[in-house]
């Protein structure tokens, strides 16, 4: 149906009908002409929708979009969701974000997911786009919804307000992708810097263990160990010795423990991880048969210590009557009177107990053991591809970020010396032939 074509003849019928004491205006034309032609309009876009709207046997009205069943109480409930979705001029952020997420969920990890929940709720739910047609939305809407994120949160810093922008972006890309929009409205965004809260200066010292600091952390774990008779405080000193994630550590099994060429090794080759529910929040723990990553499942030869603390761990268990068998965990405990794997929670408020009475500056965490760790095995001169192996990481680059270096502790004379073996005094000067 051409609207333009049918127009003058739906308007001559519409007016026959009016009665003859109603007062035609130019105000009242204009409404009739407006909703003659949005009536034309959705009789159009109803035409053209396959499947067509059916009535169930209990009464209620269905059809299927893009292969998802829409079923409301009343047929013109269901021929509004259909006519929004053809014309998609009114859609917002705030009634695709539900269906947004789902398609994230099989692209992403969970953790990444739960960020876009908690970016949507607290800075995008709350401001003027996301009720806001998404086909209307222009530059200056991004420029105003900084000021919002801004509102929302005090001292907001640039590194904060990238997350929020790309959690957007995503969004924008789904809506592009779903023929909604043709372009990203808020691409061109360049806010200066100065507009943001001035970073956190994150010193060196507040994320790795002096040797110090480690000693005493590592006392006061044999203490609570001895004084309890539990293995768990002595996860800490052998996260020291192995450098691993406490997912990983909490995932070990007695089989994992093995013998190799130069000695005994560990097998990491699988890992607990935190279960996220619908709303994006943290609902118990899961061991995972895999590690986060290939690069993950790995194996490690085992030190002298590491070795004697395995030894002792499995002591502990079979006085207090935890299972050693081979497929068994190595952190158990028991919970309500039944034996359970021990999580990252066991060894990460043990640690800041741990960092407090040792009166640090800083209460560190586990993940502050491994990046310890890593720096430990740079200085002592492992090779870095050794160290990125040793550690599990994808890439190199992720290996350095670990490892907290000042310009300070290094003497660079040492090795600019091995760049010539001669001396300045050595070297023959070079004649210009006459």
């Amino acid at each position: 149906m051409n609207i333009n074509n049918n127009l003058e003849e739906v308007l001559e019928t519409a007016l026959s009908s009016r009665a003859s004491y109603d007062t035609l205006t130019s105000d009242n034309l204009d409404a009739l002409l407006e909703r003659i032609k949005e009536d034309m309009r959705r009789k159009e876009i109803l035409n053209k929708h396959k499947p067509a709207i059916k009535q169930l046997p209990s009464g209620r009205y269905y059809t299927r979009i893009d292969g998802k069943k829409i079923e409301k109480t009343s047929k013109k409930d269901v021929e509004d969701i259909v006519i929004k979705y053809y014309s998609k001029v009114d859609i917002t952020l705030e009634e695709i974000f539900d269906d947004y997420l789902e398609r994230r969920k099989l692209e992403v990890s969970s953790r990444t997911w739960s960020k876009d929940i908690r970016f949507f709720n607290n800075y995008i739910k709350p401001s003027h786009i996301s009720t806001k047609p998404i086909a209307r939305l222009d530059l200056d809407d991004g420029y105003e919804f900084l000021n919002e994120c801004m509102r929302f949160k005090s001292n907001l810093k640039r590194k904060y307000w990238n997350n929020i922008y790309g959690c957007l972006n995503q969004m924008f890309q789904y809506a592009i992708d779903k023929r909604i929009i043709d372009d990203n409205p808020f691409k061109n965004m360049r806010p200066k810097k100065d507009l943001f809260a001035e970073p956190t200066i994150t010193r060196d010292g507040d994320t790795v263990f002096t040797k110090a600091e480690q000693a005493m952390v590592c006392q006061f774990a044999e203490e609570e160990s001895a004084n309890t008779n539990s293995a768990i405080p002595l996860g800490i000193p052998l996260l020291f010795n192995l450098g691993v994630r406490d997912g990983e550590l909490c995932a070990m099994k007695w089989s994992d423990i093995e013998t190799g060429i130069r000695g005994t090794y560990i097998h990491i080759q699988r890992e607990m991880v935190v279960n996220i529910n619908d709303k994006g929040m943290s609902e118990g723990f899961t061991v995972l048969p895999h590690c986060k990553t290939p690069a993950g499942d790995r194996r490690l030869q085992l030190n002298s210590q590491a070795t004697t603390l395995f030894k002792r761990i499995k002591a502990l268990n079979d006085s207090e009557g935890f299972p050693t068998e081979l497929n068994d965990y190595v952190f158990l405990r028991f919970i309500k009177g039944e034996i359970t794997t021990s999580t990252p929670r066991c060894f990460d408020h043990r640690l800041r107990k741990y960092c407090r009475q040792a009166d640090m500056d800083v209460i560190k965490s586990p993940h502050d053991i491994r990046r310890t760790v890593l720096t430990n095995l740079y200085t002592a001169g492992m090779p870095l591809k050794k160290i990125q192996e040793f550690a599990g990481h994808s890439s190199l680059k992720q290996t350095m970020d670990y490892i907290r270096i000042s310009d300070e502790d290094i003497d660079l004379s040492e090795y600019l010396n091995t760049l010539s073996d001669t001396t300045i005094t050595n070297i023959v000067p070079f004649k210009k032939e006459a």
